[in-house]
Order: C-alpha cells, then sequence, then structure tokens
C-alpha cells in the first residue's frame, strides 16, 4: 500500500513537488487514504481520497500533530524505517469505519514541514456503517387524487 516513497518516486518521474504528487495522490486514489501536510507541527492543509471523504473521514487544519504519532517523532528527528501503525482518532473526526490505520512520514527541515500519509489495510476495515432508516412511503404517502376537493 501507499507509502511515502512511492509518492516522491512519482514525484521524480513527473518533475512535479512532492506536495502537489502527495495531494493528487490522495484526492485520486481509490483507497481509504489522506495525504496531510503539516507546518512547524500543526496541520496545515489535507487531502482526502473520495472513499475517505465518503467514510467521513475529516481531517480539520489547525491543531497540532498527535504527540505519539509517527508524524511527531519524525519531525523530532527519528528516521523514517517505513511505515507505522497509528490511531485513527488522532487524525481522523467522525470516521464512520474501524480499521487498522498505517501512518508513513517525511520531515523537510528547510521549511519545518512534515508530509504525511494515512491509509487503511483494506483487509482489516469494517464493513461501512448502516445508512440512516430511509423513509416508509407507504407510511407517510400521500392519498390517491380522487378529483374530490376536501
Amino acid at each position: 500500500m501507499p507509502a511515502t516513497a512511492p509518492v516522491g518516486g512519482l514525484a521524480d518521474e513527473i518533475d512535479a513537488y512532492l506536495i502537489s504528487t502527495g495531494s493528487r495522490f490522495a484526492t485520486f486514489s481509490r483507497e481509504l487514504c489522506a495525504f496531510v501536510v503539516s507546518e512547524g507541527g500543526k496541520v496545515r492543509y489535507s487531502a482526502r481520497s473520495a472513499q475517505l471523504c465518503e467514510a467521513k473521514g475529516w481531517i480539520r487544519p489547525g491543531p497540532p500533530l498527535p504527540t505519539d504519532g509517527y508524524s511527531a517523532c519524525v519531525r523530532a528527528g527519528e528516521r523514517p524505517s517505513g511505515a507505522e501503525d497509528a490511531n485513527s482518532d488522532s487524525f481522523l473526526e467522525e470516521l464512520a469505519r474501524d480499521g487498522e490505520l498505517f501512518e508513513n512520514a517525511l520531515h523537510l527541515g528547510q521549511w519545518d514541514q512534515t508530509l504525511t500519509l494515512l491509509w487503511f489495510d483494506d483487509e482489516q476495515l469494517s464493513a461501512p456503517a448502516p445508512a440512516r432508516k430511509q423513509w416508509d412511503e407507504d407510511t407517510y404517502r400521500l392519498r390517491k387524487l380522487d378529483g374530490v376537493l376536501p
């Protein structure tokens, strides 16, 4: 599944900026994933896949990176060794699904930016939450018009 390395490789291949490539990667992905840009340790921007939007996985700009998360560790100077498990409640608000979330990050010290890629393992993903109860037409149906006014 995705990691910042493939996004970086893609950016190099098409001669594009890493941030714009990561953003487009997440936006057009068929997976539940997001690309998050943090500056100064605070979430500044996120791009989410359509499936993550449908699952109501919101990422609010402004809060600090989760202190126990992989992105914060990478920002603090730890060397990234690959993707790690992440707590979905740390980044995502109101998520309508449960599953195993993974996080991979790259810190750009020159700009104090942390680029994070979040994605769910499809095999561990729960089914979507049931939709709201549909309107029962038989109960609330208008009576058939008979041409007689009340």
